[in-house]
């Protein structure tokens, strides 16, 4: 089995809008499988829809109550869907090398955040930023889903994606690359603007909704820190406190 086979995440997600398809057909991260298409649709979507027969992807005609049947009763389908396989990576050397990233670089860990809304909301965030790439348990992390991929904007796409089997150990093998690890942590008394450092690779990483980061991967962090602006973490939704942290490093890393 080629690198590239290996690599493909073992099932097609469904993903379904206008944007989001768009994304997936642009994406050097995805292949779609399958396309389908309300008949009525293909006038408005003609660009997406040349683009796709350009592909050599079969599309296939529904009408817009068999897509909505498609895709679970998901309301703004727009009149388009995609079934996509999601190319992800095994560490994060291997994005380096795959995407030829310069060091330094900064990426992203998340701690078994389990919904995925806030996931999607999380990729988007990460991707806007500068995030290299995301870092993923594959044991209590939210699945792959449409969900996913509607609240990230089509992110999910535009960002590699790391599935780790140990989170912890993947922080070892970041700290052999000289990435510096900050976790964030509302209890800690240094805020993250002055954690993070100026020029060398960074990872950031966030713990689960409610719960925040596990003891084994808070003490695989270099250091622990605090959102800079005032209040607490724990008051913030995690998409939220992810979004105001992936900025307070994209302006640390200006």
């Amino acid at each position: 089995m080629s690198r590239k086979s290996r690599s493909l995440s073992s099932a097609p997600i469904l993903v379904w809008g206008a944007h989001v398809v768009q994304e997936a057909l642009d994406s050097s991260h995805a292949e779609i499988e399958s396309l389908y298409m309300v008949n009525e649709s293909k006038s408005r979507l003609s660009d997406l829809f040349q683009q796709a027969r350009k592909q050599n992807l079969k599309v296939h005609s529904e009408t817009r109550q068999s897509l909505t049947q498609k895709t679970e009763g998901a309301e703004q389908h727009q009149g388009v869907a995609a079934r996509v396989r999601l190319r992800t990576y095994e560490d994060v050397q291997e994005v380096i090398d795959k995407c030829s990233l310069s060091l330094p670089i900064w990426a992203l860990a998340l701690d078994q955040v389990t919904d995925p809304r806030n996931l999607g909301a999380i990729l988007r965030s990460a991707h806007f930023f500068g995030a290299s790439c995301v870092i993923l348990p594959r044991d209590h992390s939210a699945s792959l889903t449409g969900v996913v991929a509607k609240a990230s904007a089509g992110a999910l796409f535009s960002l590699p994606l790391v599935w780790v089997s140990n989170l912890a150990r993947e922080m070892e093998r970041l700290e052999r690359l000289d990435f510096w690890r900050v976790g964030l942590d509302a209890s800690s008394e240094r805020t993250l603007t002055q954690a993070l450092p100026e020029k060398r690779s960074t990872l950031l990483v966030l713990g689960s909704e409610g719960r925040g980061l596990r003891d084994l991967t808070a003490k695989r962090c270099d250091e622990l820190a605090k959102l800079s602006i005032s209040g607490h973490r724990d008051s913030l939704n995690v998409s939220v406190a992810a979004g105001i942290a992936c900025f307070e490093v994209a302006m640390k890393r200006r």
